[in-house]
């Protein structure tokens, strides 16, 4: 199916669009490169969890190693995934996707290499000075301020590749995906830049410092990753069942209601603000509930008989990712009401609601997008041991979340008895948090299988003799 039979209004007027292969072959080296760089800076934002938890509850592993001391791994863990591999991943889905639903070749395909190689640079830059010791204490925005023009200039060559072949596409019409794709390009220069010039600006108070990170970190996850992740999922649904969107109208309304709501939510149990701050983000965070429906049903209406498709895994990756979207989006509105926040604030809950979006619905929807693209941009299928980073990846996921939630709902039980003292309230969550340490494995190893596949099928691209099969 292609960008035209998906969008619900299409222009015949439009340029003669070029061959599908034409336009996925113009994106290869940017997106592979992007798209392997982001899996290795996820296993080792992955592997760097696996240990902090276990310091949590062996505190002398490694504890003559001033680089792998909790907290460098806490925030190495975190500003890499973030940069490293999310962003990245984002980069290049969202590159592809205006190709493919634009009927364009990519514009600066070398510069987009170039790009590329210096985020990575960045990143790599950013997480050796956070081991040394050289960071800042901001969520998802740990790496030290001299590693920041690195990123955002490497974005910035990025972004006019992109927004210059988002401007010469062929199909006239835009499919929702490009919606959330072109807000996310959009917004991450803006939040990002923001962020860099006044979280380390000696002329801010420091009382105004963390509202500033909260709204930061907050929008860096909802704004550029989610909306990159939602235009995912808004074209591969319908792409992989074969099936129209069902409503262009439900798009329209959530796609605008996210973005109005989103950029407000996630900072009503990060610090102590002032109470109207608390207030609109308990808000905005219920009110996602609206976006989250309005999705839910323009997906679930589209599948209509066609279900689950077990056997796809690029499908099953997107159906998780959708799913743990709306659960996801439930239980934060939930945990937004002032009783349930008052209740759970300052636990582990807070930390498996993060993992619901981070390692849930972005991890997912854009591994598989993955799953999808690189076969098509190499001209080659996956091996079949594809299904067993499904599996892991997923096992591994949901492990972390669940047992997460469960640590931060024991603890919130015990922080809720006076009688408790509060080094047992923290300890009383440290066992089933120990699952996580599973989870974090399940998921590493999955992402060597990945990686192994990827390396089978550059061997099998480079080596004709070899080639398995074609483009599906």
């Amino acid at each position: 199916m292609t960008a035209s039979a998906l969008s619900p209004t299409p222009a015949p007027s439009c340029a003669v669009r070029p061959p599908t292969a034409f336009v996925d072959a113009s994106t290869r080296w940017p997106v592979l490169l992007m798209a392997t760089s982001s899996v290795k800076w996820l296993a080792l934002a992955l592997l760097a969890g696996a240990v902090s938890f276990l310091k949590l509850h062996a505190t002398g592993f490694l504890a003559g190693v001033p680089a792998l001391t909790y907290g460098r791994l806490v925030a190495f863990q975190d500003a890499v995934f973030i940069y490293g591999f999310a962003s990245q991943a984002a980069m290049a889905i969202a590159l592809w996707l205006i190709c493919r639903l634009g009927a364009t070749p990519l514009i600066g395909r070398g510069a987009s290499v170039i790009a590329a190689i210096f985020w990575n640079i960045g990143v790599f830059v950013g997480a050796i000075e956070i081991l040394a010791g050289d960071m800042s204490p901001f969520a998802h925005f740990q790496f030290p301020h001299n590693a920041m023009p690195i990123l955002f200039l490497s974005y910035c060559l990025y972004g006019i590749c992109a927004l210059l072949t988002f401007a010469a596409r062929r199909e006239c019409s835009m499919y929702p995906s490009l919606w959330f794709v072109f807000a996310g390009i959009v917004f991450f220069p803006w939040i990002f830049a923001s962020a860099s010039m006044t979280l380390w600006s000696p002329s801010l108070r420091g009382s105004v410092l963390p509202v500033i990170a909260a709204w930061a970190g907050n929008n860096i996850v909802t704004l550029w990753l989610g909306s990159i992740a939602l235009g995912a999922i808004y074209y591969f649904i319908p792409k992989i069942s074969v099936k129209p969107l069902y409503s262009y109208s439900l798009a329209v309304f959530a796609f605008w209601l996210y973005i109005l709501f989103g950029q407000s939510t996630g900072m009503h149990a990060t610090a102590a603000f002032p109470s109207w701050i608390t207030g609109l983000s308990e808000l905005c965070t219920m009110l996602m509930i609206l976006p989250a429906f309005a999705n839910g049903l323009n997906w679930y209406s589209t599948l209509g008989s066609v279900g689950k498709k077990s056997d796809d895994v690029a499908f099953s990756f997107t159906w998780w990712a959708a799913a743990l979207y709306f659960v996801g989006t439930i239980i934060a509105a939930i945990a937004a009401f002032r009783p349930a926040n008052l209740f759970l604030e300052f636990t582990l809950f807070q930390a498996g609601l993060s993992s619901i979006v981070l390692l849930g619905f972005v991890t997912l929807s854009f591994f598989g997008a993955f799953a999808y693209i690189i076969p098509r941009v190499t001209d080659l299928k996956w091996a079949d041991s594809m299904r067993m980073h499904y599996l892991l990846t997923l096992s591994g996921a949901l492990l972390v979340i669940v047992s997460l939630l469960i640590a931060g709902l024991i603890q919130a039980g015990k922080a809720a008895d006076v009688h408790t003292d509060y080094v047992h309230v923290v300890r009383s969550g440290i066992m089933p948090a120990g699952l996580a340490i599973i989870g974090y494995l399940l998921m590493l190893a999955g992402q060597f299988s990945w990686l192994w596949n990827v390396k089978s099928a550059w061997f099998s691209w480079c080596c004709p003799g070899s080639a398995q099969g074609g483009r599906r």
